[in-house]
């Protein structure tokens, strides 16, 4: 092989791994963890949240709580 051929093939390799390196750096940078004190109070919350028990609604009162609530308003009032 003449040598303008090998230094083609050893440019045509460099370029290769140069690419990789570059396309693997970034794919690293873009999925490492955060570091900062903000990202693990965030982590942190999230993992409260996960742990907490989920919130119940409201119990609707019964029909008799609210008959007797009806009867002591309408008592007060005529007794006024």
């Amino acid at each position: 092989m003449t040598a303008s051929v090998q230094l083609s093939n050893l440019a045509y390799l460099i370029g290769a791994v140069v690419i990789a390196v570059v396309i693997s750096s970034v794919l690293v940078l873009r999925q490492r963890k955060p570091r900062s004190m903000e990202a693990n109070v965030e982590s942190f919350n999230r993992g409260l949240r996960a742990l907490a028990p989920a919130p119940t609604p409201p119990a609707a009162p019964d029909r008799r709580a609210r008959r007797s609530a009806r009867r002591s308003t309408n008592e007060a009032g005529r007794a006024g």
